[in-house]
């Protein structure tokens, strides 16, 4: 039995060198007339030396990089990346991951993973590694672990790095040279930023993101980075925790979309939607909310073999989660994060088709679905309308003398009720008054010929409920 285990751990190890080396060769073919630059790294490191497996690491996962210029041209790393630079980058990384205090507490997968990469992004690849490792190697000698010092060049990059909401990227995502001239960005731009600055000073870093949050609009991108008690952590530990319904962490090593796992059951390009041709990664939602894993039963699905659940955002379904179709209609998305609305659909010809009813899963895992029973209907009396970021704005968001238009979900559309203007107080703040408002209803009000972004809510014991 010992020899026989002995054997099969043999030949699983030979499997998985043969996997690895079969994309190494695959890239290397990719390369055409790079194909040189791509042997020479290999050739550089002595075989089976942890720099040779860490050169190999990279070429493994080559194949998919590379970089975005202004006018949307992708330039693949394996037909254009130099044989120099890499190597230069590995070894410095290297040089970094020996000198640091805690070494120690980085295993080689680790720091493969987290730390050795020369990219973030779809970035122009610059020596960012260099830069930021000679500007806050000091931090360190302060520091007592990973996290203290994290937290450092953190509050540093903040400092001079700031969040711009109207910035209008020329390229996706910002060079070393880009992050220098600008100085502002969006929350990709400063996730990417304390990336390499943490990668740079021998940190464990990622990128986590949600595609579409689930109790606001648009979506988020933040870095994360390993503490001493080895595990990831946003810079704010409750960044995800209320509105995200799934988060996903993406590295260097992420390389297959979710769009390749539906194609396998057979579905073609124009039945999946476009977000999931973009996520790629591990799956992290439990590490940064409460979820559950639900089953749903699906209404006039007919022949289809993927569900999507979806979040309302930016005043529409968006599909942030997929399940295969059992024979007897039900799916199961498993991860999902606690305290959001959902709904169904299946995707036909480049249109989301909604399947069921709406549903909050609550905090306790418990689902309440939103039937709006209109033989029992109440009036209701509105302050705030719901702005981009799920909450009312500080002047309460209605204008004074204005029309918006109360809807209600039902048979999968918005249902008009009432148009109103708005009326004013004693305080003089502006409100809104609807009559027969169907009970257990998921609500919308907009500002008529407004953006349509507001919210979605529900009416509670006489409170709005955003959502």
């Amino acid at each position: 039995m010992k020899y026989s285990l002995i054997f099969l751990v043999a030949i699983s190890l030979v499997a998985c060198h043969r996997s690895s080396d079969n994309l190494i060769d695959k890239n290397i073919h990719l390369a055409r007339e790079n194909k040189k630059e791509l042997i020479k790294i290999r050739d550089n490191f002595e075989e089976s030396s942890q720099k040779r497996l860490a050169s190999d690491f990279l070429l493994k996962y080559m194949g998919n990089k590379g970089y975005l210029d202004s006018v949307k041209q992708f330039h693949s790393d394996v037909e254009n990346v130099k044989s120099d630079f890499i190597i230069s980058d590995l070894n410095n990384a290297f040089v970094i991951w020996e000198l640091s205090k805690w070494k120690h507490e980085i295993s080689f997968e680790t720091f493969c993973k987290y730390i050795l990469p020369y990219r973030v992004g779809n970035e122009k690849v610059e020596d960012w590694r260099k830069y930021f490792y000679e500007r806050y190697k000091h931090f360190s000698k302060n520091s007592f672990n990973m996290k203290a010092n994290a937290r450092l060049i953190a509050k540093d990059i903040l400092n001079w790095y700031t969040y711009k909401s109207d910035y209008y990227p020329i390229v996706q995502t910002q060079s070393l040279s880009n992050i220098l001239k600008n100085k502002s960005g969006v929350c990709g731009d400063i996730a990417n930023t304390l990336i390499y600055a943490f990668r740079a000073n021998n940190i464990p870093a990622a990128k986590e993101y949600v595609s579409f949050w689930g109790g606001r609009n648009m979506g988020h991108v933040e870095a994360v980075f390993l503490t001493d008690s080895n595990r990831f952590t946003p810079l704010t530990e409750d960044t995800f925790r209320f509105f995200a319904a799934k988060v996903y962490r993406t590295t260097y090593s992420s390389i297959e979309p979710e769009s390749e796992k539906i194609k396998k059951l057979g579905l073609m390009i124009d039945d999946i939607p476009s977000t999931f041709f973009a996520i790629t990664g591990e799956d992290v939602t439990s590490e940064r909310t409460s979820v559950s894993n639900i089953k749903v039963q699906l209404n006039n699905v007919f022949d289809q073999k993927v569900a999507y659940l979806c979040v309302f955002n930016n005043g529409e379904w968006k599909p942030i989660s997929w399940g295969k179709i059992a024979s007897n209609s039900i799916v199961k998305f498993d991860q999902i994060g606690r305290n959001i609305v959902y709904n169904t659909a299946y995707y036909n010809n480049n249109s989301l088709v909604l399947t069921g009813q709406p549903f909050i899963l609550e905090k306790s895992g418990n689902r309440k679905a939103f039937y709006p029973i209109e033989t029992s209907s109440r009036c209701i009396k509105i302050y705030h309308i719901g702005s981009s970021q799920g909450i009312g704005h500080n002047d309460n968001g209605l204008l004074p003398n204005t029309n918006y238009r109360l809807s209600f979900f039902k048979n999968n559309s918005w249902i008009e009720l009432e148009t109103k203007t708005t009326l004013q107080d004693k305080k003089g703040l502006s409100y809104l008054t609807y009559t027969k408002v169907p009970d257990n209803a998921l609500l919308r009000v907009v500002k008529v010929n407004g953006k349509d972004l507001e919210r979605i809510f529900t009416y509670e014991n006489n409170m709005q409920i955003w959502h």
